[in-house]
């Protein structure tokens, strides 16, 4: 056998083993396709489609962490400092469809104390909106009736938040809104009634509202009030029937407010307040009068802090019981 006969037969060989290696050889199936998040900026910022589905997600909320003193004239002199905090979890899910958007919102916020411990998470919103424009809203919220010039003055009544349905009628420049919140007041169930309407023409803007509760507990409650507020001017005015706390009564039957608030930089933002109240249980000698201001900072992107100063002072009728706070809150929103 030459040498040329023996590497021929040797390559030969070679190629046989390999053939019958390939045809026993495993071949790795193809990567299954991947579903990345996408955008949906049909809603606003922040949401994002779920995978596979044309519903759109959004996940928002805050942490909160607050110091307050409070400091009362009494004799002697009092004063309390007390450290909180808060956290809330938002979750909106929106989609279109024939009859109009398809929202649900759900809503969990736990508060806790140094004193009192953590707190649980609540669920109190969780409701479901149908339409455009004109919005059919069934299930857990909170009341329309909740609305001032700068967000924290003193003396206002609120509305109950429950289970509720409500429907709103927009219109070019208002919106009317109609809201029915079943409450429980004891072993009683009633019915808070709110109606409310906003109007808006170039810089001012106004808000009214008119609310009805009542049950055979507590016996009826009636309250209105009205913000007007233009170019960072506001004014307030809050009525109620009578002077028990609860749905439409702040203690007191008037309730008259100024406010001004405006931005001294791009981070800094400055809000001032005075209110004014009387006809406490249908007593004038407890009228009272508080003045506030808050500055809240922006230290970058959703990281603020804010302080707020309060003085509340009473006539003659509770001449020790005037009140000095002092509020700090660093808040981290998502």
């Amino acid at each position: 056998m030459t040498i040329k006969s023996l590497l021929i037969g040797s390559a030969a060989a070679i190629v046989a083993v390999s053939t019958a290696q390939a045809a026993d050889a495993i071949v790795a199936a193809d990567p299954e396709p991947v579903q990345y998040v996408q955008v949906c900026d049909a809603f606003g910022d922040g949401f994002f489609y779920i995978p596979g589905t044309e519903t759109c997600l959004k996940f928002s909320g805050y942490v909160q962490a607050q110091a307050q003193y409070v400091s009362t004239d009494n004799t002697p002199a009092t004063s309390d400092t007390t450290f909180t905090n808060e956290a809330r979890l938002q979750i909106e899910a929106k989609s279109d469809s024939e009859i109009g958007t398809i929202a649900s919102t759900m809503r969990l916020t736990a508060g806790s104390s140094v004193a009192g411990g953590a707190g649980d998470f609540t669920v109190d919103r969780a409701n479901i909106s149908i339409g455009d424009g004109n919005v059919l809203n069934v299930g857990l919220n909170g009341s329309i009736y909740d609305f001032s010039p700068v967000g924290e003055q003193s003396f206002i009544a609120s509305g109950a938040g429950g289970q509720q349905v409500m429907y709103t009628v927009a219109a070019d420049s208002a919106t009317f809104a109609v809201q029915v919140v079943a409450t429980e007041d004891g072993a009683k169930v009633s019915g808070d009634v709110v109606g409310k309407m906003t109007f808006s023409a170039g810089d001012i803007s106004v808000a009214a509202a008119v609310g009805y509760a009542g049950n055979e507990v507590s016996g009826e409650r009636t309250g209105a009030r009205v913000d007007v507020a233009y170019m960072g001017f506001a004014a307030h005015y809050d009525w109620s029937q009578d002077a028990n706390s609860g749905s439409f009564g702040s203690g007191y039957t008037h309730v008259y407010g100024v406010a001004y608030a405006f931005d001294a930089s791009d981070k800094l933002n400055i809000a001032l307040a005075a209110d004014m109240a009387d006809g406490f249980a249908g007593n004038a000698a407890q009228d009272a009068v508080a003045l506030s201001a808050n500055a809240t900072y922006t230290i970058v992107e959703n990281l603020t802090v804010a302080a707020r100063v309060i003085y509340t002072d009473y006539n003659t009728a509770h001449p020790t019981a005037d009140t000095t706070a002092l509020r700090f809150r660093l808040k981290r929103s998502f």
